[in-house]
């Protein structure tokens, strides 16, 4: 994309933006569509961002600069089964659900929250757009950063060695306090947790706070 068509689309962007403004809908469509893999209390960020969207996202847009950090980079499978599916739904002129993007202050692309799957899928077929839901964010970071962590899909869940699943050290950042235990079942991990055990990535029971174990 040369800068003359990066400036005509941030243009768009402001365009759509200050015609149709922050509204609750959208909002409640992204948060319907995160609460689908994500645990509620990882959402609350989004009513605060100022949406636009669904739109074609050039995908030029899209920060790919930690691509081989991605899940998705290395599940060429499900990449595949999305892209035969993206063909299927080309043909009848529909789109893929929509990724969700951020755009932090200053910044010159967007980061993807989720549909990253869909996003390599858009590309290996050759497709010029992505088609997302945009959110712009007051803050460079926060949580949007971390969500994958809390994803629920098992397509995403790892082993305990994965995760150095151990006896805790501190009884308050456990199994038993983590955000992620639901009656013993973990949204991240493949087995049944211990209460008084831990591993690499803990969630607090209030909004947005997260820390290593």
């Amino acid at each position: 994309m040369t800068g003359v068509q990066l400036a005509r689309y941030q243009a768009r962007l402001r365009e759509a933006l200050a015609a149709f403004g922050e509204t609750s809908t959208t909002a409640d469509d992204v948060t319907a569509q995160l609460s689908k893999n994500f645990p509620a209390s990882a959402l609350g960020w989004v009513a605060d961002a100022t949406w636009q969207g669904p739109v074609a996202v050039p995908v030029e847009q899209v920060d790919t600069s930690n691509q081989a950090e991605w899940a998705a980079a290395s599940n060429p499978g499900k990449v595949a089964k999305m892209q035969a599916k993206l063909r299927a739904r080309l043909e009848t002129s529909g789109h893929l659900k929509p990724a969700i993007l951020v755009r932090t202050p200053g910044a010159e692309k967007d980061i993807i929250v989720d549909g990253h799957h869909r996003f390599l899928a858009t590309v290996a077929e050759g497709q010029h757009t992505v088609w997302a839901y945009v959110g712009h964010v007051d803050a460079k970071t926060g949580p949007w950063d971390e969500l994958h962590a809390l994803q629920e899909s098992v397509d995403f869940k790892v082993s305990p060695e994965s995760v150095n699943y151990r006896l805790a050290v501190d009884p308050l950042q456990s199994c038993g306090t983590c955000a992620m235990n639901n009656r013993r079942v973990c949204d991240r991990i493949t087995w049944r947790v211990e209460n008084d055990h831990s591993r690499d990535v803990w969630v607090a029971p209030w909004p947005e706070q997260q820390v290593k174990g």
